[in-house]
């Protein structure tokens, strides 16, 4: 349906209340970049990632999401947390 900043909107809502599913990071991630926001996509995918005990590939995107940060400082502290 195309509507990513519905779908942001709402899994944004979702990831604030427990228990919250790990899909929905993993759909944060993919909202995020197919709006552009790779910083968020990676931030989101790492997340993830880490969730469900993979690792390396978590650990891939923090870093990502990291260099893609450099102009957000916010999003930088809560990938080094």
């Amino acid at each position: 349906m195309e509507k990513y900043d519905q779908a942001i909107a709402l899994f944004e809502k979702l990831k604030r209340r427990e228990p919250v599913r790990d899909e929905v990071f993993h759909n944060l991630g993919i909202s995020y970049g197919r709006k552009g926001n790779l910083a968020m996509a990676h931030y989101h995918s790492g997340i993830y990632f880490h969730r469900i005990g993979k690792v390396e590939k978590a650990g891939f995107h923090l870093r990502k999401a990291m260099e893609l940060a450099q102009n957000n400082p916010a999003l930088r502290e809560r990938i080094k947390n």
